[in-house]
């Protein structure tokens, strides 16, 4: 990973806010603590804490290996959650309804294709781990 990559993710949010979400959504977005020891089995890409509300995104995606696309697709499948927890607190995470909004994503089929093609070998060269589930 180059050190002078450095993805921007408050302006992500700050693009898909508004045309996506009718600027309802008040959280923060940072990216998560990278760790230099194997701590888990699972990494996540991305998450949204509804006590905080912050959305965290996995630092191994702050890469010039990682299309644009796929980290666009990362924020605003959390900025979803964010959503749809907003509209109804007991919500269970992927449901219809969630569904409905992520697929609105414009390059959704192109994330998600590359995700399933290569999460598996960039995280393990980043971490060692295998990579299940994408998101929380």
């Amino acid at each position: 990973m180059t050190l002078s990559y450095i993805v921007d993710l408050q302006n992500i949010f700050d693009y898909f806010n508004p045309i996506f979400f009718n600027n309802a959504l008040h959280c923060s977005i940072r990216w998560g603590k990278r760790y230099n020891k194997l701590r888990r089995r699972i990494i996540r890409l991305g998450s949204f804490n509804t006590k905080t509300n912050t959305i965290r995104i996995n630092p191994a995606l702050n890469s010039d290996e990682i299309p644009s696309y796929v980290i666009r697709y990362v924020v605003y499948h959390e900025m979803a959650h964010a959503w749809c927890l907003n509209i109804d607190p007991d919500m269970r995470f992927h449901n219809g309804e969630f569904k409905q909004k992520e697929r609105l994503f414009p390059e959704f089929d192109q994330a998600r294709k590359w995700l399933d093609e290569n999460k598996t070998v960039f995280f393990a060269k980043q971490s060692g781990c295998r990579v299940w589930p994408l998101f929380r």
